[in-house]
């Protein structure tokens, strides 16, 4: 699966809002073709007990958030599993809120699909503000077709954020738009 970028510039309904970094999303076998791609920043979200996979290579800022995939607190005791807590999703938001200008980051997750999706959806949305989500989902799905962001970590994110549910109703319609071309 192939890692994806996110645009520098994005335009939000009539002003334009850009960011001042670049977002990359991957799976943790999308490693190797970053090497030498200017990655500033890394942002790894890996299960409990398991290694990051922080590339050789990389010598930039790095954030480690371990937690297991799963969308709800019942998924996470039925599997016996640690689930993302409120604490995880401030790590991602305060790793967000330090990008700068002309830096690049790098989120990843074992698959690229999850977590790191839900992580890049809620930097995006602390970024461009509130009002905003259903563009900032539209990114992630844009630069990163297969993008199913974790409802777990978008719920917190949305608590954290403020956003009255915003965020969760711009994945409710991704949710709809799969089922729609599930049954099309």
């Amino acid at each position: 699966m192939a890692a994806t970028q996110f645009p520098k510039g994005l335009m939000s309904d009539d002003r334009a809002t850009r960011l001042p970094f670049t977002m990359h999303v991957a799976a943790i076998d999308d490693f190797a073709q970053f090497e030498g791609a200017g990655i500033t920043h890394l942002l790894s979200i890996t299960s409990p007990g398991t290694s990051s996979g922080h590339p050789v290579w990389f010598d930039g800022v790095h954030r480690d958030v371990f937690f297991d995939d799963v969308t709800s607190r019942r998924e996470a005791s039925v599997l016996q599993v640690r689930g993302p807590t409120a604490d995880d999703v401030k790590s991602i938001l305060s790793f967000g809120s330090a990008l700068v200008s002309g830096d690049c980051v790098l989120v990843h997750c074992e698959a690229g699909i999850s977590r790191s999706t839900a992580a890049a959806y809620a930097i995006l949305c602390q970024e461009l503000g509130a009002g905003h989500e259903r563009r900032a989902l539209d990114e992630v799905l844009a630069a990163r077709p297969s993008a199913y962001p974790n409802r777990w970590v978008v719920q917190l994110a949305d608590e954290i954020l403020a956003r009255g549910g915003r965020m969760l109703e711009a994945l409710d319609s991704l949710s709809e738009r799969c089922a729609d071309s599930l049954n099309a």
